[in-house]
């Protein structure tokens, strides 16, 4: 069952029929360099050094090259997977990576659960899976309370969370889904292959989304937002060619031969 019993995400039955790998974590900023020859994020070097929380879990290396990719947009993440897909070594195994479509993601995220998160309805219980809103900054904060507090004034709210050096952290540190998957929930938000549309009222086969579009979709919550935004059925999306400083991505493998 794709969606809650929310009206927005108006829950109905998927069927997935094509077997793929999804990615145990999101890709980090070390991976994505090492295909595209950059690093756009925000949150490397000196700017994750200001949040005195992550120094004191800093890894040997680059700082930030363990944390997730992020200000990369739709089309960037899609020619990251076109350029993987066709190194040597990926052509010869018969290895080819994509974007997840929205109801794969879900599928994956959910890893057979039916509560509000994978790890059940308890936001508390959340912490132990995902960096939010409340636990990605120097101090523990009520995000939720924030998030009120700002009266739909989205500069207000993530000045706020500025404030307390709220960033993203180094993929896999928290407790993965049953399926072995990390960061399902929170850290970057994570584009999916399909625009975004309303959900169809019937059940579906392999759905891939509306034709056309004018935004892509993006799932699971990030660093910055409160908790009920990074429900399992939680759907956002923005525009494929502009890059935001909270969305990343995970890719999928399939099997050609």
């Amino acid at each position: 069952m794709m969606g809650d019993t929310k009206k927005e995400d108006k829950q109905h039955r998927v069927k997935i029929t094509k077997n793929f790998y999804m990615g145990t974590y999101e890709v980090t900023q070390e991976q994505y360099e090492l295909i595209m020859g950059k690093n756009p994020s925000l949150y490397q070097g000196e700017r994750l050094l200001e949040n005195k929380e992550i120094v004191k879990k800093l890894v040997p290396g680059i700082v930030g090259y363990n944390h997730p990719v992020e200000a990369v947009s739709w089309n960037d993440a899609v020619e990251f997977c076109k350029k993987l897909s066709e190194l040597p070594e990926e052509k010869q195994a018969g290895r080819v990576y994509r974007l997840p479509t929205e109801a794969e993601w879900e599928y994956a995220c959910r890893a057979g659960s039916t509560t509000a998160y994978h790890c059940g309805n308890s936001e508390e219980y959340l912490r132990q899976f995902a960096w939010f809103g409340d636990n990605s900054g120097e101090r523990e904060v009520d995000s939720s309370r924030l998030f009120k507090e700002s009266n739909g004034d989205l500069n207000k709210y993530v000045k706020r969370m500025d404030e307390n050096k709220s960033t993203t952290h180094p993929v896999g540190q928290k407790k993965p889904n049953a399926w072995g998957l990390y960061d399902m929930h929170g850290n970057v938000w994570e584009w999916c292959s399909d625009w975004h549309g309303d959900y169809p009222s019937r059940d579906v086969v392999d759905p891939q989304g509306p034709n056309v579009g004018t935004e892509r979709v993006h799932r699971g919550g990030c660093y910055m937002v409160e908790a009920a935004t990074c429900r399992s059925a939680i759907r956002n999306s923005d525009k494929p060619d502009k890059q935001y400083f909270y969305a990343g991505f995970r890719v999928v493998m399939e099997r050609r031969r």
